[in-house]
């Protein structure tokens, strides 16, 4: 209930400043009352010792304050080491629902039903772009697995962003084909995350707010890029479209673009990956 009335204020309160107290992260009602009974209006006007405060909203008080950032190079050089070439930048979107579409599919659990695969070969070779998309009315997990396959390599270092998403997707895949568990535990097994430097406070930035997610990484560091601009930008907009479009078989008038359009949104979340890791060797290498 508190995260819903929070999305309910918001909602309302759309052009709140920037540094309000309310964006403050790990925001919880009991402290905005404290902030509010202080006077406190502004993140920078908080006392960072204050009693209760997250590591994280310690973090976006100073940045707010200095106006600068928090970058712990040394730690992002080491975590980009253990990267592998070549790396591919992965992502899934997802198919769920109350009742499974098809069997061996489980209640609200999600399954895939495209993915985006961006492929660097090694260190400034020329980017490669692989991908695949459902758009028949079966099943989509047979032929994305075979697509898969022949796309990911047997080495190199796999990224994703909140990587727990697309592992957790691979397992349940290999629940319904055991025949294929030993490809997808490898594909597992050699996945990092690439929001681990940001997750892990390494790189911190005032406007990322406290938070580590890719929309809010991408317009700091490569403010260039944006899912603004998209027709579909978000994940349940694409579950919800494709789900319209493919096995309801909704909106024919303008099936391809939809389809275009699912591509174009999964394709930026892998492509933005692949920017912010070029962002990421250069700080590593102390360079600005």
């Amino acid at each position: 209930w508190k995260d819903y009335w929070m999305n309910v204020f918001f909602y309302l309160n759309k052009d709140l400043p920037k540094n309000s107290i309310f964006n403050l992260c790990r925001l919880d009602p009991e402290l905005i009352g404290q902030l509010e009974d202080m006077g406190i209006e502004d993140i920078k006007d908080i006392p960072e010792d204050l009693e209760n405060l997250h590591p994280k909203q310690i973090t976006q008080i100073q940045t707010t304050k200095s106006n600068s950032q928090i970058i712990d190079r040394a730690k992002i050089k080491e975590y980009l080491e253990t990267f592998e070439f070549p790396l591919y930048f992965f992502d899934y979107e997802t198919l769920s629902s109350v009742i499974p579409m098809y069997d061996g599919m489980k209640p609200y659990k999600d399954y895939p039903f495209q993915y985006s695969l961006h492929v660097l070969e090694s260190p400034g070779a020329e980017l490669i772009h692989k991908e695949y998309l459902h758009a028949e009315n079966s099943n989509p997990l047979p032929n994305l697995i075979q697509k898969l396959k022949s796309d990911i390599g047997k080495e190199g270092t796999i990224l994703s962003w909140s990587m727990s998403y697309e592992k957790s997707c691979n397992d349940r895949i290999a629940e319904i084909y055991p025949e294929h568990k030993e490809f997808l535990s490898d594909l597992n097994d050699r996945t990092k995350d690439l929001m681990d430097p940001f997750y892990n406070q390494w790189y911190v930035d005032k406007d990322f707010f406290g938070s580590a997610s890719i929309k809010k990484v991408l317009p700091v560091l490569v403010p260039e890029l944006s899912y603004s601009e998209l027709n579909v930008s978000e994940g349940l907009g694409a579950r919800r479209l494709w789900a319209q479009t493919v096995l309801e078989n909704k909106n024919t008038w303008k099936r391809e673009e939809i389809l275009n359009d699912l591509r174009k949104y999964c394709t930026l979340d892998t492509f933005a990956m692949v920017k912010i890791y070029e962002k990421l060797i250069v700080i590593a290498n102390n360079r600005d």
